[in-house]
């Protein structure tokens, strides 16, 4: 949504902008796909979807007394919204109308098509899903009413999939913060693919990309994204483990997964990018699927999970997952004979081989 934000009309008609930056893009890499990024918790100003909804609150969430449910993000760095003193509180799209469902879909329907995007990437479900309920509360709002709201962005999803399969292959594409939102593994599922944001594991996340990951006998097309940014906030071992975590379940050629870095906001001082010498080096298809096997923590009384996978290039992963992400240890050991090393990982995994 951030696209050419300071470009008049300064914070909105975020569409249009992110529809010439597609142009802009695809100009120079015609392969390249693109995925417009919606948001299913609360309207944004900046987009013209927000504007809409603004001017037709009975779309928008309401409490028992008919009052709007609004929500503040007072972190946003951007005056994304109409209300409070930095522009951070918004109204909440009114999943329990039909206008509100509807008025939804509809924008991002139109969006993808006037832009010829390649489908959509929804943010917000580390807020609330359909089936897992809501983290966070719908402010005010009654439990029916809350009960309502979740059954009607179910309601909207399955729509927004419907109209986007008619349009030909267009994709879904579910981001997650701490989760893979996969429907909870029902099938079918309005997701035709997942993104995990944030991967630092532990024995969950790393089980949730094995699940994702596991083709059904070829029967589950589905497809994910291992998205870690931020990456330079622990110096190199947020990258190391979440690189280990992503081979020893999902990576390697001809696997439904990818793996991607970066960003910091501030591009200008170059912030956007990351790169590691390990994100060149050969890696070929997995010889195997992934093995788990629970032993006795290192360390700690406690038993966790420990994940390896090998290569046919002879590359190695090994993630020793526990209770928190802080505590686990991992190792990569390449081909060449240099590893990936993060909380003493590659010297546990000589010692878990041998046993």
């Amino acid at each position: 949504m951030n696209e050419r934000q300071e470009e008049e009309p300064v914070f909105q008609q975020s569409e249009e902008k992110v529809i010439a930056a597609a142009a802009q893009l695809r100009s120079a890499n015609p392969q390249q796909q693109q995925y417009y990024t919606i948001q299913n918790d609360f309207a944004r100003a900046i987009y013209d979807s927000g504007q809409w909804f603004n001017a037709h609150p009975e779309c928008c969430l309401r409490d028992a007394n008919g009052s709007l449910v609004n929500h503040t993000e007072p972190t946003q760095k951007f005056p994304i919204c109409t209300g409070g003193a930095k522009k951070d509180t918004c109204h909440i799209y009114g999943f329990d109308t039909q206008c509100g469902r509807d008025g939804w879909v509809r924008y991002a329907v139109d969006t993808v098509k006037k832009g010829n995007l390649d489908g959509v990437f929804i943010d917000g479900f580390q807020g609330c899903s359909p089936d897992g309920g809501c983290a966070r509360t719908l402010g005010t709002a009654s439990p029916a009413t809350a009960k309502a709201w979740l059954a009607g962005l179910g309601e909207a999803l399955w729509e927004l999939h419907r109209q986007l399969a008619a349009m030909g292959n267009k994709t879904i594409i579910c981001n997650g913060t701490g989760e893979m939102w996969a429907c909870d593994g029902k099938k079918p599922c309005y997701c035709d693919a997942a993104n995990k944001e944030r991967f630092y594991p532990n024995e969950h996340d790393l089980e949730q990309v094995v699940g994702a990951a596991g083709d059904d006998n070829g029967r589950n097309p589905f497809w994910g994204i291992i998205h870690v940014p931020h990456i330079d906030d622990d110096g190199r071992t947020n990258f190391n483990k979440s690189l280990a975590g992503f081979l020893a379940t999902a990576g390697g050629a001809g696997t439904p997964f990818g793996y991607g870095l970066g960003f910091e906001y501030d591009c200008e001082s170059g912030g956007w990018l990351r790169d590691f010498p390990e994100l060149h080096k050969p890696l070929g298809p997995p010889a195997a699927p992934p093995n788990v096997t629970h032993v006795q923590n290192l360390g700690h009384n406690q038993k966790s999970a420990v994940f390896t996978r090998l290569y046919k290039s002879g590359v190695r992963a090994y993630y020793n997952a526990t209770a928190h992400p802080r505590d686990g240890a991992s190792c990569v050991a390449w081909a060449d004979g240099t590893v990936t090393d993060a909380n003493g990982g590659c010297k546990q995994m000589e010692r878990h081989l041998a046993a």
